[in-house]
């Protein structure tokens, strides 16, 4: 009786923690906790002083069935906090870029993200977090400066 209990609440907690990883995480609701300015990664009322670094555009596919359906550039810059933190970014650019292409192929993977309607928000949220991760400096906020979509037509075998 008792293991299976046990078995019982550890699948609990797996389904759970996956559910939650899931809403919170590939989804990006934000935390319930967490301000809503904040977790928009939208730019913050912050003193006089601030950097901003633009980044060279970031062209991905997106795949749709194994073919590629359309090509997706994003232009951001960056909202950092000090001219210190701009240098550290523009020095680190080429690993700050490789870290939002990533996360930018991953969020296209999801049929779910692909038809989104206020996709912008959940994409800044992870540009933020991947350019935080990314370099070791204030970053403030993504600044989407321009998004272009071209569809690309399906080439049959």
């Amino acid at each position: 009786m008792f293991r299976i209990l046990l078995i019982g609440s550890l699948a609990l907690v797996v389904v759970g923690g996956g559910t939650a990883g899931w809403w919170f995480g590939v989804r990006g609701e934000p935390f319930p906790f967490a301000s809503a300015q904040a977790s928009e990664g939208e730019a913050t009322a912050m003193p006089a002083g601030l950097e901003f670094v633009e980044l060279a555009p970031m062209t991905f596919p997106v795949m749709r069935d194994g073919q590629v359906s359309e090509l997706m550039t994003y232009t951001v810059r960056l909202e950092v906090a000090d001219q210190a933190a701009e240098d550290l970014v523009k020095a680190r650019a080429p690993a700050v870029r490789d870290a939002m292409l990533s996360e930018l192929h991953g969020l296209y993977a999801y049929r779910f993200v692909q038809q989104r309607d206020d996709k912008v928000a959940l994409i800044k949220r992870r540009l933020l977090t991947a350019a935080r991760g990314a370099v070791d400096a204030d970053v403030r906020a993504v600044l989407v400066q321009g998004l272009t979509r071209r569809a690309q037509q399906a080439q049959r075998p």
